[in-house]
């Protein structure tokens, strides 16, 4: 069965459950993010900038290592300085997990 993050991201902003989200019903990605950032679940949207959520770089390196120790995802660092919003986040986790 195929995880469709983007998908599972779209579906928790409209309020619908997810069969692969957390128990928050925030696919897992998106909850690292959420604690990392500080920023809401709710105020997190597909076109959302990374950089208007306040990542920086190392934050996006404590994402990367911390989604490969809990997701299984794993990142090259240019990997996850390459992302610009959190659907390209989406994206990347769904190719590689």
């Amino acid at each position: 069965m195929s995880n469709d993050l983007s998908a599972q991201l779209r579906a928790h902003l409209q309020g619908q459950e997810s069969p692969a989200a957390s128990t928050s019903g925030a696919p897992d990605y998106l909850r690292l993010i959420s604690e990392i950032t500080g920023a809401e679940l709710d105020d997190l949207n597909p076109e959302r900038s990374l950089d208007d959520l306040g990542l920086t770089s190392l934050n996006m390196i404590e994402f990367a290592v911390r989604a490969e120790d809990q997701l299984g995802v794993k990142f090259e660092e240019s990997d996850a300085l390459a992302l610009k919003t959190l659907d390209d986040v989406a994206k990347f986790v769904e190719a590689h997990q």
